[in-house]
Formats: structure tokens, C-alpha cells, sequence
């Protein structure tokens, strides 16, 4: 994660426009197995023909069964997981602000994100996390 908190904190520094997005992966074997479920279900929706909306229930439903129930205890570890990493990004972050002198304080926000395949996005505010950052440089320089 070392090379994600410092691509993120130069992003901000820079003052770039947009987000970053950190994969986080299913924690321990429950994953693979997930992953695998996923798949097949999406191979048999394609060749059942499913589309547009009724993907989504179609898909869920088979990865439940091809996986005996156990994606929602997959689905469990990750959301717990996301917390950790987005935890991890939030406190670096804050230490990389306070050790090049932007002073103490929340630097980004943390928030789990949507399914993706079998891993869930960990989304840092940046813009939030800009305006803060700015917001108490400007504070310390008036002091």
C-alpha cells in the first residue's frame, strides 16, 4: 500500500481533478471460490441470454447456490476488509500531510464502494480531502 499513499498524496499535491481507485480483494480462500462462482454465473447468464436488469438478481442467485451461501460470508470479510485498507489509506495519508508540515487533522475519507467481480473499490474523497488540506494550510499561514 506504500506506493498507493504516495500516488494519492501527489495527486492531491498536484491538485489533479478525478479519483483513484484501490482494488481490494476477498480476503483468504473464501475468494477464490467466490470468484470462480462469479464467473460461471456470468458465463450462464450470457448464454441464457439474460440482460439489462435481470443480470444482477440472475447472477447473485447462482453465485449463492454454486457457492453454498458461503459468498455471503466472503462478502462479509471484505466489507471488513475495505475497512482496514481505507483505515490504512486515511491514517497515511493524514501522516504524509502532517510530516510535510500541512499540520494535524482528517486528510481523506474512507468509504467502501460498489461490487466489482468479486472485490469492492475503496474510494478516498480526494476532492474533500484537497479542500481540506488546503483549507488548514491557509488557517496555519494567518497564524
Amino acid at each position: 500500500l506504500s506506493l498507493c499513499f504516495h500516488f494519492i498524496d501527489a495527486s492531491l499535491r498536484l491538485g489533479l481533478d478525478g479519483g483513484i481507485v484501490v482494488g481490494v480483494p476477498i480476503p483468504g480462500d473464501e475468494g477464490k471460490a467466490v470468484e470462480s462462482a462469479i464467473q460461471q454465473a456470468l458465463e450462464e447468464a450470457k448464454s441464457a441470454s439474460v440482460a439489462g436488469r435481470n443480470v444482477t438478481p440472475f447472477v447473485l442467485r447462482r453465485v449463492n447456490e454454486l457457492s453454498s451461501g458461503k459468498s455471503l460470508a466472503a462478502n462479509i470479510e471484505l466489507i471488513k476488509n475495505n475497512a482496514t485498507v481505507g483505515s490504512r489509506i486515511a491514517v497515511e495519508l493524514s501522516q504524509l500531510h502532517d510530516r510535510s508540515g500541512g499540520g494535524s487533522g482528517a486528510y481523506a475519507s474512507a468509504t467502501a464502494g460498489s461490487s466489482m467481480s468479486g472485490m469492492r473499490a475503496v474510494g478516498v474523497d480526494f476532492h474533500a480531502a484537497r479542500e481540506a488540506m488546503y483549507s488548514q494550510q491557509q488557517q496555519q499561514q494567518q497564524q
